[in-house]
């Protein structure tokens, strides 16, 4: 059992530096800061829907609420 441990961790050790270079290559380079750019442009976007549809959703609320007060 020690054997196929032993044999294992050898397997996921091959191409280790090899695999950490290409990660931080990616990491490092334009088209991850791009993806994380735009991840970061929808979800701003997303916010600003929301934050719009609530202020809408508020006053609706706010009439109806006047309405049925009277």
């Amino acid at each position: 059992m020690n054997l196929i441990q032993v044999a294992g961790a050898k397997m996921a050790a091959v191409g280790k530096y090899e695999k950490m270079e290409v990660l931080y290559a990616y990491l490092s380079g334009p088209e991850f800061g791009q993806r994380v750019e735009a991840v970061a442009n929808a979800f701003g976007s997303m916010k600003s829907d929301l934050d719009q549809e609530k202020r809408a959703m508020t006053k609706i609320w706010a009439k109806e609420r006047s309405r049925l007060t009277g």
